[in-house]
């Protein structure tokens, strides 16, 4: 038989009794939280899709008021900087469009090498909003070519979900606080809309922004010094910013190496045929 607590170590007995189960309750209040939590950021992730195109299909109202299509601004003439916002937003959205407008005036390529894409992903926000946010940014942006070449644009829920959907870009409305759980990023097309590159954050280095700007291009825009650093400079995430510490480097650096080596192995080869070739010759103009 198993000795039962003697009366001192009841007391005790009981203790260890609750706090196994007060952190039973806490490890699974925790759990719950976790896998709360864990929801919320799928929800609002960005997928990155390097190598997979935006939904062209998709159709949207400009500034104007004008139906346009994502491929009528993907026709292959020049690269598209995506920026997908929530024009209402208190917070985000702002230093967003701020950093965005800070990168476009510090480079010197202008609107028109590129076009920027400003689109809403609240389906209730229609084209007047649209064209005052244009304004706004119009003010702050004397480059020329911003009116013609930096768009805004709204859509209806399914046109939205499409295009986000396409590129990764998660949100969701927030049920609590009467707003979108979204995050900061700029999304670069190629001029067939090809995703190139993610940026994510609120504050975009212009000469990183340029060179991401010249590697979606293919080359349609930017200087052969912008091109060779790219062919040397690879992306890292972790920075964000593009650096020798990279893919690019290590195989330019293989291919250099291979080819001292092989210039090497040639010029021994050769020494080492005229060396037997002279005695050759030399025994033969004697006999």
């Amino acid at each position: 038989m198993t000795p039962r607590p003697s009366t001192l170590e009841r007391p005790r007995h009981r203790l260890k009794l609750a706090a196994a189960a007060c952190v039973a309750m806490l490890a699974g209040g925790l759990s719950a939280q976790t896998i709360g939590l864990q929801v919320e950021d799928e929800a609002t992730l960005i997928q990155q899709k390097l190598g997979a195109f935006a939904a062209k299909d998709a159709t949207f109202r400009d500034e104007t008021g004008r139906e346009v299509r994502i491929g009528d601004y993907l026709n292959g003439a020049r690269p598209v900087v995506l920026n997908l916002q929530w024009y209402s937003c208190p917070s985000l959205c702002g230093p967003v469009i701020r950093g965005l407008l800070q990168a476009v005036n510090a480079i010197s390529l202008q609107p028109g090498d590129y076009t920027v894409l400003s689109v809403s992903f609240d389906h209730r926000e229609k084209q007047d909003l649209a064209s005052y946010k244009k304004k706004s940014v119009l003010t702050a942006c004397p480059k020329p070519g911003a009116a013609e070449h930096w768009h805004f644009l709204t859509g209806d829920e399914a046109s939205i979900r499409k295009l986000t959907e396409s590129v990764g870009y998660g949100f969701r409305w927030n049920t609590t606080r009467k707003d979108f759980d979204h995050r900061a990023a700029l999304i670069f097309l190629a001029p067939d809309g090809k995703i190139t590159r993610y940026f994510r954050g609120a504050y975009y280095d212009p000469a990183t922004f340029r060179l991401a700007i010249v590697e979606a291009s293919n080359g349609k825009v930017g200087t052969a010094l912008d091109r060779f650093r790219l062919t040397c400079y690879g992306y890292d995430p972790l920075t964000g910013t593009y650096s020798t510490i990279g893919p690019n480097v290590m195989a330019a650096g293989g291919a250099l190496t291979l080819l001292g080596l092989g210039t090497l192995l040639f010029f021994l080869f050769r020494n080492e045929r005229q060396r037997h070739r002279q005695p050759a010759q030399a025994s033969a103009s004697a006999s």
